[in-house]
């Protein structure tokens, strides 16, 4: 539901936040796989990283103050709040009204750091002089970020969610695993195709 007007990219590369779940080893092996450089500021300096505060300021006073179920910057703001009890969405919709807020509004709002340009002009002014990367297609974003789950492979092939999968290859990972189960990664918004 999102505008079509926003650009298709492999980053070069992600600042990040030194938070554990962006320094962990499974995050850090994809971002790798994809080609990506990490990049990490030091902890404490939010003048560092103004960029993506400023995005982070814009998501909370124009798309989350309009829900109920806030966490608030701190405890003193949230004083005796129950962000629990006065939830409002559920995962799926927040990753949907944020991907919306980005693409949509951040994205299309004129931006002072940009000399009043929208970052969507922005991006499209400068790809248009230095190109851009190309994003990763589907088979590589399944094999790096799909769903991992082991499965036995029969002489039927591999089993996943009562769907049977059979390639060429998979007679001779089949003799190599020797009965033992082998990873497969699925793409879970496209079950016709999987890695093994």
């Amino acid at each position: 539901g999102a505008s079509p007007t926003y650009l298709h990219a492999n980053p070069r590369y992600i600042a990040m936040d030194n938070g554990s779940n962006y320094t962990a080893n499974d995050v850090m092996a994809r971002v790798v796989r994809l080609g990506i450089r990490a990049h990490y500021h030091t902890a404490g300096l939010d003048a560092l990283r103004t960029r993506i505060e400023r995005l982070f300021n814009t998501i909370k006073t124009k798309i989350v103050s309009l829900f109920s179920g806030q966490t608030f910057s701190n405890i003193l703001e949230k004083g005796d709040y129950d962000s629990c009890a006065n939830a409002s969405l559920n995962v799926e919709e927040l990753n949907r009204c944020f991907l919306r807020g980005v693409l949509d509004l951040y994205h299309h709002h004129p931006h002072e750091g940009l000399l009043s340009e929208t970052p969507y002009q922005c991006m499209l002014r400068l790809s248009n002089e230095y190109g851009l990367p190309l994003p990763p297609n589907r088979d590589v974003l399944r094999h790096v970020m799909g769903v991992s789950c082991e499965r036995s492979i029969s002489d039927a092939g591999v089993l996943f969610l009562g769907i049977r999968y059979q390639s060429k290859a998979l007679p001779i990972f089949r003799r190599e695993a020797r009965q033992k189960p082998i990873e497969i990664r699925v793409d879970r918004f496209d079950l016709d195709r999987k890695r093994v």
